[in-house]
């Protein structure tokens, strides 16, 4: 009888540690890297001033199509010093935040690269996403990841704002 007690004991007490720890056990299976990729469309708001009167800050609501998002929406606060923009670029830095069509969310920081081109309603840009680590929601719960923008336009004049990512993404 002491064996079957013990024994009941122990299933019950592995159940126990087992749900306990589901989210961990969870959360280091989720970290293998899948591939990322999104294309991107929308419109920066009117730039503001910053305490450095060579930095604006650009903010630009966009929606899109990715990979493990579906359709989703990011918002991306910029940091453009315009400081080189005279010698044809400006650098970049900010976040963004992220969220899936189901709701799940996660914030990447980055920073690039904005290049004039000869046609001043049209200039390029290079960008890196870093994932923000503890900072998604459901199933982006300890996200990591990082990924580029690719065929990035902007134009200075409207505002437009679109291109695509490439890279890893784990959750």
């Amino acid at each position: 009888m002491r064996i079957f007690t013990t024994l009941k004991f122990t299933a019950v007490g592995a159940i126990a540690i087992t749900l306990l720890y589901q989210p961990l056990i969870t959360r280091a299976q989720a970290g293998h890297p899948v591939p990322f990729k999104a294309t991107f469309h929308g419109f920066a708001e009117p730039a503001t001033s910053t305490e450095d009167p060579y930095v604006l800050e650009i903010v630009v609501p966009l929606q899109g199509t990715a990979t493990h998002l579906g359709k989703f929406d990011e918002t991306l606060v910029h940091y453009v010093d315009f400081s080189t923009w005279v010698e044809g670029y400006a650098d970049f830095t900010g976040y963004a935040d992220w969220a899936a069509a189901n709701g799940d969310t996660f914030t990447t920081t980055f920073d690039g690269r904005l290049y004039a081109t000869d046609d001043p309603a049209r200039a390029t840009f290079t960008v890196t996403h870093t994932v923000v680590e503890d900072t998604g929601t459901g199933r982006f719960e300890g996200a990591t990841g990082s990924f580029i923008g690719v065929d990035g336009l902007f134009n200075p004049v409207t505002g437009e704002d679109s291109g695509g990512y490439v890279g890893t993404f784990s959750y």
